[in-house]
């Protein structure tokens, strides 16, 4: 039916001595023009072929954002500290950043789709595609849309963060680009 909102963000990326990454799980601090830093935090449930589910508990930030290290109990809400301290994880230390433009589409059939334009560390740019559907039906007709559409498109077994690790291996571990240490 059409394409809508337009957003360009930054997001910093964090772990704790790739405990997160071992698990797929993903911290990060997402900025965008006029809004306050969110905080995300995204544990993987389940994953097919073509569907992902994870627990994603989610934060406006209005304090500083420690760039370095964060303190799970000093510097995050609530919220955010038993699914990770329960982990035994206490701090986590910034990694570095990747921007995401997304565009958000509604097919024909009425199923909300997100494009994602993802530029990596080093420069390496990807596309996704995010279905957020729940009901069976309705996401099969997006998957459907999307390969009619783009006849290249395939399933992703790799989440952002993971392509985002990937790139951190490929370009060396300083991946800060312009973002000031502290």
């Amino acid at each position: 039916r059409g394409c809508s909102a337009l957003t360009d963000d930054h997001q910093l990326l964090y772990d704790a001595e790739g405990r997160l990454a071992e698990s797929a799980i993903t911290f990060r601090v997402r900025y965008v023009v006029g809004h306050p830093p969110r905080l995300t935090l995204k544990i993987p449930l389940k994953q097919s072929i073509e569907k992902r589910r994870a627990l994603e508990i989610e934060a406006d930030y209005s304090h500083r954002v420690p760039h370095k290290w964060v303190s799970v109990k000093g510097d995050l809400p609530r919220a955010f500290s038993p699914p990770l301290s329960g982990r035994g994880i206490h701090r986590l230390r910034r990694l570095g950043w990747m921007r995401t433009t997304r565009w958000v589409v509604v097919s024909a059939d009425g199923v909300k789709m997100e494009l994602d334009r993802v530029t990596l560390p080093g420069g390496r740019v990807v596309f996704e595609v995010e279905i957020e559907e729940s009901e069976a039906g309705a996401h099969r007709k997006a998957v459907e849309f999307i390969r009619r559409s783009v006849s290249t498109a395939t399933p992703s077994g790799k989440s952002k963060f993971e392509r985002f690790m990937e790139s951190i291996r490929l370009v060396g571990s300083r991946t800060e680009h312009s973002l000031s240490e502290e």
